[in-house]
Formats: C-alpha cells, structure tokens, sequence
C-alpha cells in the first residue's frame, strides 16, 4: 500500500531538509526531537542528473552499437575516447514482432571484437570474487532453467549512497556486530566516483549513482557492478550504458529493476541449416503468453546466454507488473536490513518497488 496522504516521501525520510523528523519504532534512524536536522540535500546534488526517460532509456531496439562499452579511468573527460559510430550506422536488432514467436535476429557477434578499440582498465576497489547471492523466489510451478543462471539471481541493494543517506544507515550501528561483507559495503559508500547523481530509489539499480564528463563525454558508473568491487564507467550519450545495463545484467531502464524471467520452458524442432541447432530452447513470457526463443540459430555460444530473453523483455515488459509469487528480488543481508528500516517510514520495500514498478506505466 503506498503512503497515505501526507506521509513523508522517500525524498523527505532521506533527504528531511522539509519536514520534522518521524518519530516512530524507528526513531534510532532519525534526529530525535528538537535536535538540528542534518539530512540535507547533498551539495553535490546541483550537477545534471541523469533521468529514467533521458538518452539512458531510448528505445533499447535503436542500439546496435559497436562500441557497447566503455570502461572509462578516472581521467579527465578530454581523455575519453571519441569512437563510437554516429546514429546513422547504428543497425537495430531484434525489433519486437507480433507473431505468435518472436525469434531473435540470425546473428551471432563477438563482445570482444566490439570492444577492443575501447576498453581502458578498470578501477577495482577489493580482491573479492563474485559471491553468490542466492536465487529470488518464485512459485512452485515456476521453471527454473539450467542453462539460463543470470534470470534467476538476488541484488544487493546499491551501496553507492549520499554521505548524509549513509549517516542516516549507519546511526547507532554497533561496527563490532557486523560481518566483513557490511564493512566493505560502509567502505564502497564512503568513497566518491565523480558527481553524485539522485537515483529514483535507493532500490533503483539502473540509474547511475556517480557520473562524469558533459554532453557526448558524459558517462555513467555502473551500480551493480560497483558491488562486485568494479568502477565501471560507461558512456550514456550513445546508450553503451543503457545496453550494459540490460543486455548484461538484465535489469529494466523503465523500471530499475530485474527483468521477470521465463515461467516454463520448452524446446522446439527445427528444420536447421548446416552449422545450425537442430532444435532451440524457448522460454514462456508471462506478459505476452508467447514462447519466445532463448538462443540463435547458429551452434555458437554468446558470451551472455540471457541476452535473447532480456532483448524480448524490453520490448514486452514495459506495462506488465511481476506476477504473483515473483519476489525477494534484493539480498536480505545487513545492509538490507538497515535500508529496510528507513523504508518503513514512507511504505516499506513492497512500497518503494511499487513505486519503481508503476514508472513503466
């Protein structure tokens, strides 16, 4: 249920520059009473922001990019590398079909080629591998394939926060009670990568939490990345980052949220070419009720197996809500925990999903 009239926004518990403080269970989140409010709104606030509907967002079947990355150092933006095609040379690919299967377009293209002119090194902040953070949960007669492992995980909630969000989180946290894991996320927070850039929730996982550069040069940082311990820019003015958000981490530019997976799955015969599969796997959408195919034609492997569903989920799965028995789409760790609390105040995490769900609406 979101908010009743006149209960604070999400705006207002974390950044209170307008109203009183809340005082409920939760008052060891906020200023008690009488106290000066300190959760103003970050200076740096005052840069451009990116929007949800801005060149991040454009329609993600006019983005046949060569360059579809671009790791981008921490330089200054003269630096930035100047090669990616103008619009014109841009070729579309797999454009949403009314048919009763909507079937990839016949090609296969090497990410490595791709990108070879432009990638720079990427900043790491830890040594630590990929940790797994578990599977979302899902009905009992929902399939889970094999095959297809990036539809299925959990999110770790964006720890790339303002300082006074952060101040917020961390208040009355005994250090001495947390693991490794939340020290490394307090760590990732304190620490700046360029401009701080508002996102739409602190649940938002698409929209660039650090940017830099202007106009063609602008690029963004990648949040979900960055909990893996990557800085990885990526420019914005040509949507490299809108195609590394959802073609490479399946999460919705409308939304800020993980794409919904197939329900079921079925493979299917096909009279194939030479060098070609005999027979495709395709995946039931929820949205369109169609069997969509999950790979090419062609024996080859891309280097994301997710890309052919998450194509079709940009194109279907914009006025569509998750379906019943689809949740626990973030790690429930402590960091978790502490954002959760202060969720409470303007209508909990089913509230604030909600919210970034209905922006697709």
């Amino acid at each position: 249920m979101s908010p009743s009239k006149g209960s604070p926004s999400y705006d207002d518990v974390v950044y209170p520059s307008r109203h009183a403080p809340v005082d409920n269970e939760s008052q060891d989140l906020v200023e008690p009473a009488g106290a000066e409010t300190r959760l103003l709104s970050p200076a740096h606030e005052t840069s451009a922001q990116i929007k949800p509907d801005d060149d991040l967002s454009q329609d993600p079947q006019d983005e046949r990019i060569e360059a579809a990355e671009a790791y981008v150092e921490d330089v200054p933006p003269e630096e930035y590398d100047e090669d990616l095609k103008p619009e014109d040379e841009y070729r579309p690919e797999d454009e949403y079909k009314p048919e009763d299967e909507y079937k990839p377009e016949d090609e296969e293209w090497t990410f490595e080629d791709d990108m070879q002119d432009n990638v720079k090194r990427e900043e790491f902040t830890t040594q630590a591998a990929l940790r797994d953070r578990g599977t979302r949960r899902f009905p009992p007669n929902w399939e889970i394939h094999p095959d297809f492992p990036l539809l299925y995980p959990r999110y770790s909630v964006p720890s790339s926060v303002s300082p006074e969000v952060l101040e917020m989180l961390t208040r009355n946290l005994n250090y001495a009670e947390v693991d490794d894991i939340f020290h490394e996320i307090v760590d990732r927070a304190r620490t700046s990568h360029g401009a701080f850039n508002k996102p739409r929730s602190i649940l938002d996982l698409y929209t660039p939490r650090f940017v830099k550069g202007v106009s063609a040069q602008k690029v963004g940082m990648c949040p979900v990345c960055y909990e893996d311990g990557r800085v990885k820019f990526l420019k914005t003015k040509f949507s490299a980052y809108n195609y590394h958000l959802q073609n490479f981490h399946g999460i919705s530019a409308l939304t800020g949220l993980p794409f919904t997976p197939p329900s079921k799955f079925r493979v299917k015969k096909r009279n194939a070419k030479p060098r070609e599969r005999s027979e495709i796997i395709q995946g039931h959408c929820h949205s369109c009720k169609k069997y969509i195919d999950m790979q090419g034609p062609k024996e080859t492997d891309v280097k994301v197996a997710e890309i052919y569903w998450w194509k079709h989920a940009q194109a279907c799965h914009r006025k569509s809500s998750v379906p019943d028995g689809v949740s626990g789409l973030f790690v429930e760790d402590k960091w978790y925990e502490r954002v959760k609390r202060v969720l409470e105040l303007v209508g909990g995490v089913e509230g604030e999903v909600r919210k970034l769900l209905a922006g697709s609406k």
